[in-house]
């Protein structure tokens, strides 16, 4: 079984390429920079911290948050219950 999560990678990164460094997105949502280091490494943000993110990205990159950038992950036999 498969489900889908936010690829907070390619969140950072698209903000990147806009041109935020990692102390300008800070600044902007109050997530210090080695928290989001941790995010392009895999970590999983906290829900509230995960929401000022992606409402960061949908106003910087004027894009819908249906269009965030998704990374399919295979759930294990027990998630899957």
């Amino acid at each position: 079984m498969q489900s889908r999560r936010v690829d907070w990678f390619r969140v950072l990164d698209d903000l990147k390429r806009l041109g935020f460094s990692l102390y300008a997105i800070e600044a902007q949502v109050s997530i210090t920079k080695s928290t989001l280091i941790g995010y392009k490494q895999g970590s999983e943000p906290k829900h509230r911290d995960g929401e000022r993110l992606i409402g960061f990205w949908c106003q910087s990159t004027n894009r819908a948050r249906e269009e965030l950038p998704t990374e399919v992950v295979a759930l294990s036999a027990f998630q899957a219950k």
